[in-house]
């Protein structure tokens, strides 16, 4: 995040650099400049609040307060149910406790679950038998590039190499245009031609949206989003978890899960 609000700093002065003493600014490079200095404010506000998710209702940060998960009328956390038929998943299937995350790839908040805590999960939860975990799309609206990178991924996944590619879109949030969906390709040895015949197509278009459906039906709107419960014959029931909390959020919610069944 830091690193990010520094890049956006040095772009601002590099405009400012660049522009013709001899010349008045235009007004497209002012208001330019303003938006960037703008979404460094919020962006340092955000860095203050310690926010953990985004959402649609602004394209730079989180509001003040992010988002709690749904509770029930006694105040207990409602419990909500996903359906992973056609998402993609790692561990074993039988595992009795299911976690599900609803990423967007221009999500700096995923990116830093991605970085931080997926790792860790796992080695200790899903690669001892555990836990299965669920990867599921929520591209939002205000990201013009997560929904294509969300298809690029399910191309990679015909390559077999669908993880491989994912850890690159979440490693870094940016931009991501073909010519740089074909670059991360490059890096896990992918069919080239194949991914951006596949990327152009539509063949992914209704598999991304029903998983942004099964957001919808458990009132999740914001990324990373999670569902952490018992697994289920078509996939979990259990509570919401919203936001990239650490490592220990995470784990004290498996083990309490894993107790209870």
């Amino acid at each position: 995040m830091k690193f990010f609000v520094l890049s956006l700093l040095l772009s601002v002065a590099s405009n400012l650099v660049a522009a013709d003493a001899d010349k008045p600014m235009t007004q497209a490079q002012g208001d330019e400049m303003v938006k960037e200095l703008r979404v460094i404010r919020q962006l340092l506000e955000a860095m203050r609040s310690r926010q953990l998710v985004e959402t649609p209702e602004t394209s730079a940060v989180p509001p003040p307060t992010a988002p709690t998960a749904p509770t029930a009328p006694d105040g207990k956390p409602a419990l909500a149910k996903v359906t992973i038929d056609l998402a993609r998943t790692i561990g074993d299937p039988k595992a009795p406790v299911t976690l599900v995350e609803f990423t967007d790839y221009q999500c700096g908040f995923c990116s830093m679950f991605h970085r931080d805590t997926f790792a860790k999960i796992k080695k200790e939860f899903v690669d001892t038998g555990m836990v299965r975990f669920a990867s599921m799309d929520l591209p939002l609206d205000f990201h013009s590039d997560a929904f294509q990178a969300a298809k690029a991924s399910h191309c990679a996944g015909e390559q077999n190499r669908y993880w491989e590619y994912r850890d690159l879109l979440s490693s870094r949030p940016q931009p991501f245009s073909m010519e740089v969906l074909l670059k991360l390709a490059e890096q896990v040895n992918l069919d080239k031609p194949a991914m951006r015949t596949c990327i152009a197509s539509s063949k992914y278009d209704a598999k991304i949206k029903g998983d942004m459906r099964e957001a919808e039906q458990a009132n999740l709107s914001a990324t990373p989003s999670f569902i952490v419960g018992k697994s289920t014959a078509t996939g979990v029931e259990g509570e919401a978890v919203i936001g990239a909390y650490p490592f220990d959020y995470f784990k004290e919610a498996l083990t309490r899960i894993k107790s209870l069944l």
